[in-house]
């Protein structure tokens, strides 16, 4: 069944919100990713996946640190900051608990954003076994004990990375089968204790011919207008929906939802005449599909979630945050405590990189790029130097040292090399920018001193998925006044900038723009965006902030961005955040 279309509504902004849902949440839609989202839908009171995961982190987190100080403190003593002190002093050299504080919660952000990502990346958010959907519980299961096993075996090879990432959308499966499945209504008060911990296949699954649910009602007048907005169904209201038999007889069952696939990619279809239940949500297709409703139990929003009696949620994410700890104790027995603690941040130096890919026919373009390097001072963060150099047609292997003084001679030597390439072919640079992509820790930056060209055309996809994977963040300087827009994509896709240096004695200016935050652990490109104005015709760009933003950097360039600012394209603000959901900026380059 392919989603329905409807006339149009009279009300732009309802189709705005229709496009709004649409964009962010990917079918296959679970507890609320995040608290953004919360905000969004209206369910602002609802339990969402990052509350329920980072909850479930700081209980294990505290049961690590207990075992560790097994005798060293009283047993009463159950303060996280307390115990984090305590396990400094003695088994991290005398350091202290601010030391690595900053780690933990980076360590904690990463495996809420792969959370998150299991809803929001299609190629995840449509797999039903990950969220326990259109009742393949034998697939969630095996999914679930496969990924325990990885996530595992990636901390025990010190790859902690990858392991807060998968670690997340494990968490997020797991949580999801409280929420989508009938575990709650069948009246169960403790979790299911075999998911994701021993290879024991979930038990007593609805038959693929057996009706589990019946119809819901549409939820009055409203429930029937939102149903009119092309691409959303109607909101119903959902009481004892799911067949009396199913939960007296401990039938599992979960709901069905529109355009999800199976481990194989095939699309899975509701069955038709049989009545099985629909996840549910105005966003769910088949929640106009008999059965009409659904059961998921998501959010207190009426959009989310279609039960009336909003209890079921609480009891679902009770359940679910239960799970969580469990999984992840049994995570901790896996790979011991210290390490368990490693992949908290705790422990743990935090390792990035900053690379540079330079073109060496240009090197006189860009003057003094040594002076440009910035120095390291955050405690606890290991900054690889990176440098790739590209000679024409051949790119040198990457020179790597954590010595910024190294690191500077090794950029100062490349003017007084100059090109050495006897060929006509043109700078392979994007090739260079492969090798620094492979030499790099994930979500490093990447700075290129020199023109992407055409004749690298044929890597371009390869480059962009490349960039996806690790998430560096490249930024391109150049000097050219005529460079193709497509060239920049791999580099604003990344959440980087393209700058245009005109001048020699503009590098200096321009670099201390982009360096300024680069060894920054928790920097991140929020908004990016172009547009063309003039005097007369102001452009406003919006972008939201919430409490976790501590400072702001905003950066324009341009060559016609203020009267008298040709020779100085680039302009930095720095500002204090207003906790509102949206801050609205108008600088001035004077």
């Amino acid at each position: 069944m392919g989603l329905r279309t409807r006339a149009p509504p009279a009300s732009s902004a309802a189709l705005s919100l229709a496009l709004l849902f649409s964009c962010l949440i990917q079918p296959g839609t679970a507890f609320v990713p995040n608290s953004l989202l919360n905000f969004l839908i209206i369910g602002r009171n609802s339990t969402t996946h990052e509350i329920m995961t980072e909850d479930a982190i700081q209980i294990v987190t505290v049961a690590a640190l207990r075992d560790k100080l097994d005798g060293l403190l009283p047993a009463d003593d159950f303060e996280l900051g307390t115990l984090a002190e305590a396990y400094a002093d003695n088994f991290l050299d005398g350091s202290s608990w601010n030391d690595w504080k900053k780690n933990y919660r980076i360590a904690i952000r990463q495996i809420i954003i792969g959370n998150s990502k299991t809803d929001i990346v299609s190629s995840t958010g449509k797999r039903a076994s990950l969220h326990f959907d259109s009742e393949h519980f034998v697939e969630g299961q095996t999914q679930l004990i496969n990924r325990r096993l990885i996530v595992a075996n990636l901390i025990i090879k010190d790859n902690y990375r990858e392991a807060r990432d998968l670690g997340g959308q494990l968490m997020h499966s797991l949580q999801d089968f409280y929420s989508h499945s009938n575990w709650v209504e069948m009246g169960n008060t403790d979790t299911y204790d075999v998911l994701g911990k021993i290879f024991e296949v979930p038990s007593n699954i609805a038959p693929p011919d057996l009706q589990t649910c019946k119809n819901c009602k549409v939820a009055g007048l409203l429930g029937f207008i939102i149903g009119l907005i092309p691409f959303l169904s109607p909101i119903y209201a959902c009481e004892d929906n799911i067949l009396s038999d199913i939960n007296e007889n401990r039938i599992l069952t979960s709901g069905y939802y529109e355009g999800q696939v199976d481990d194989s990619g095939n699309e899975i279809l509701k069955p038709e005449g049989n009545r099985k239940c629909s996840h549910g949500g105005v966003l769910d297709g088949y929640s106009d599909a008999r059965s009409k409703g659904g059961i998921n139990k998501d959010s207190l929003s009426t959009l989310w979630t279609f039960y009336t009696d909003k209890s079921s949620h609480s009891k679902a994410a009770e359940l679910a945050t239960k799970a969580t700890i469990d999984l992840l104790n049994v995570i901790r027995q896996d790979v011991g405590n210290d390490r368990f603690l490693q992949f908290l941040g705790i422990g743990l130096p935090t390792v990035v990189s900053l690379a540079y890919v330079v073109d060496l026919s240009l090197i006189y373009t860009f003057s003094d790029l040594q002076s440009s390097v910035p120095v390291n001072a955050q405690p606890n963060v290991l900054l690889n130097y990176i440098l790739v150099v590209v000679n024409g047609s051949e790119v040198e292997d990457p020179f790597k040292t954590v010595d910024v003084d190294e690191f500077r001679a090794a950029l100062e030597n490349l003017y007084a090399a100059g090109t050495t390439s006897s060929d006509d072919a043109p700078p392979s640079m994007v090739s260079g920018v492969f090798k620094a992509i492979d030499a790099s820790e994930p979500e490093s930056n990447i700075l290129v001193f020199g023109e992407l060209n055409l004749y690298d055309g044929f890597q371009w996809n390869l480059l962009n998925n490349r960039i996806a994977q690790k998430r560096n963040v490249i930024t391109l300087l150049v000097n050219s006044t005529a460079l193709p827009t497509f060239l920049n994509e791999p580099v604003l896709l990344s959440g980087g900038q393209v700058l245009n240096i005109y001048s020699s004695n503009m590098t200096a200016q321009a670099l201390s723009i982009v360096t300024g935050h680069l060894v920054h652990t928790t920097s991140t490109t929020l908004f990016l965006a172009e547009g063309e104005g003039s005097l007369n015709n102001d452009i406003n760009f919006e972008f939201s902030v919430d409490e976790t933003i501590s400072q702001v950097v905003i950066t324009f360039s341009g060559t016609n961005l203020m009267p008298g600012l040709r020779s100085e394209p680039q302009c930095k603000f720095v500002i204090k955040c207003v906790y509102f959901p949206f801050i609205f900026i108008q600088p001035s380059c004077s």
